[in-house]
């Protein structure tokens, strides 16, 4: 028994430095990201981040998708843009005169928070943790050793990362780390098989609501949640 726990004692160390190793470096790579991005002067690059940028502002205001013709031009004049004061671009004004913004709403109740608490430059960040997280633990149980790690590796190392995380008022980032944290949590939970079968139900379950997640940022319409429910149900 002694040489037995000799023996399974090195085994055993080896196989939690491994897995340390692994952890480490795929924090590396999002580490890496954190600073490219934060590297980068935060700048609106065109009419859509003006357009969110409005939402978010608006929200953190408590005024929730439509605004009066008085709150719009006092939130216009709060935010400068190239459309000139009183102009925030790409927002229309509703046959009732109340004005609303051409772009999706669903990603303005994700970064409002952020941006009430003054580290809107965190929110892509934020939820690309996330997906980080989905895709380690997904990819490692799916490819094995270091596949988790490769995964994060090749998200952080992304053209589409890169070009969209730094931009703080543009939900493309978040809605692609949301849809990699689901991934990663329902791939984890289909191929658990030794886990117990609740870590594996709320394994799944946070993985649909990332899903779920990151439709809504990009639609709110009603007949995507019908269709969503039912589908829940049918499954």
């Amino acid at each position: 028994m002694a040489q037995a726990s000799g023996q399974a004692s090195p085994a055993a160390r080896a196989w939690v430095s491994r897995h340390r190793a692994e952890g480490f470096a795929a924090v590396a790579a999002f580490a890496v990201l954190c600073l490219v991005v934060l590297s980068v002067a935060s700048r609106l690059v065109e009419p859509d981040d003006y357009a969110y940028r409005a939402s978010i502002v608006a929200m953190t205001q408590g005024h929730f998708l439509t605004l009066s013709t008085a709150q719009a031009d006092r939130l216009a004049g709060q935010l400068a843009g190239p459309g000139g004061p009183g102009v925030i671009l790409q927002w229309v004004q509703l046959p009732d005169g109340r004005w609303i913004s051409e772009k999706d709403p669903g990603y303005p109740f994700l970064a409002a928070p952020f941006q009430a608490l003054g580290i809107i430059r965190l929110a892509p960040l934020f939820y690309g943790a996330l997906g980080c997280l989905g895709l380690f633990f997904g990819a490692r149980r799916w490819l094995g050793r270091y596949g988790g790690t490769a995964a994060v590796v090749l998200f952080c190392s992304s053209g589409a990362a890169l070009l969209f995380a730094w931009r703080d008022y543009m939900p493309t980032f978040t809605d692609a780390s949301l849809i990699a944290a689901s991934t990663g949590a329902l791939l984890w939970a289909v191929l658990a098989a030794e886990a117990t079968a609740r870590r594996r139900t709320w394994a799944g379950l946070a993985g649909f609501a990332a899903l779920e997640a990151a439709v809504f940022v990009r639609y709110t319409d009603i007949v995507v949640l019908g269709c969503a429910v039912v589908a829940v149900v049918a499954a």
